[in-house]
């Protein structure tokens, strides 16, 4: 694995850390790692293909925040999504337990 590779997960890091710290809420910051990682390895990285610079960026963003934080993030968006559109599919009620 490249060098610049390994080099751009902590700068990335540091990015989405200073978003978090100028008010964005978390888990839109962490959202946040995987576009800027595709972005910032296209300017860094120029001597890829599109589709590896794509991967790198990927694998940058996943990186730079945990591959476990960014996902559960990510259900947690769409969960809130359902849940303002009316449809709350996860607790049952009272009466739906008899």
């Amino acid at each position: 694995m490249d060098i610049q590779f390994a080099a751009l997960i902590p700068i990335v890091f540091v990015i989405i850390e200073t978003i978090e710290k100028l008010g964005v809420k978390k888990n839109i910051a962490h959202l946040l790692a995987l576009p800027i990682g595709i972005i910032i390895s296209f300017g860094v990285i120029p001597d890829k293909n599109i589709f590896e610079n794509i991967v790198y960026g990927i694998l940058i963003g996943f990186g730079a925040i945990g591959t476990c934080d960014t996902i559960y993030n990510g259900k947690e968006v769409i969960n809130v999504k359902k849940k303002t559109n009316g449809s709350n599919t996860d607790k049952c009620s009272k009466d739906d337990r008899n």
